[in-house]
């Protein structure tokens, strides 16, 4: 990969939390910057292509947190349904399951949700989505990946719940 330099002027504040970020990752300055901008521009692109508008989880958890499990599943499966329509539209029927994976993660990104993805022979793979935000983003989650596979795929996945771990096989 080729790179280029830049020099950029910064608030000493700012310059500060980069490297104290960049060191709590365990990235060098120059990776975590890279890692922003990498983050700033597929928001962008999913906004774009998509339209959804990436919440920050301090906002979300406590309204999830709000709704009764029945109509969480439906609004999970309705949001599922619109944006499975936006995917198919923006990147057609070509669209593989690593790249439907990266959006899902890039829309529910928490720093208490960690997603874990790997092939899982006789599946095409395995994610493992671990919640300890909220038990309700488990409701939310299940209902709305499974009806994403089934409107982008055509396929029906197994999801295992135990405790705030889900496991989605394909």
């Amino acid at each position: 990969m080729r790179t280029v330099t830049r020099t950029i002027r910064l608030p000493r504040d700012i310059d500060n939390n980069i490297m104290l970020e960049a060191k709590r990752e365990g990235l060098p300055i120059s990776t975590f910057l890279n890692k922003i901008v990498e983050r700033h521009f597929l928001m962008k692109k999913s906004q774009a292509h998509l339209g959804c508008i990436l919440c920050s989880p301090y906002v979300c958890t406590p309204i999830v947190a709000m709704i009764e499990p029945d109509k969480l599943t439906i609004a999970a499966q309705t949001a599922a349904h619109d944006m499975s329509k936006k995917i198919l539209f923006a990147f057609g029927n070509s669209i593989k399951i690593e790249s439907l994976l990266a959006i899902v993660n890039k829309i529910f990104e928490n720093p208490n949700i960690t997603y874990y993805y790997f092939n899982d022979p006789p599946h095409n793979f395995t994610l493992l989505f671990n919640n300890s935000a909220h038990p309700r983003w488990t409701v939310y989650f299940v209902s709305f990946i499974e009806a994403l596979f089934q409107d982008v795929f055509k396929i029906s996945i197994t999801c295992k719940v135990c405790g705030n771990l889900i496991k989605v096989s394909v």
